[in-house]
């Protein structure tokens, strides 16, 4: 069951990315940018 607290988007949603790239925008995160999925604003993990 995803972790609605978690910053990370829940793997179960990884492959909808794969046909939906608009869906991704870079967003800042400590010094780094991060994937993230624009309707939650949830961060990618490097393992998607």
């Amino acid at each position: 069951m995803a972790n609605p607290d978690s910053i990370y988007l829940h793997s179960s949603q990884w492959d909808e990315l794969l046909t939906s790239p608009d869906r991704l925008r870079l967003k800042p995160h400590g010094d780094e940018l991060w994937l993230s999925e624009v309707t939650t604003g949830k961060l990618v993990k490097v393992g998607c």
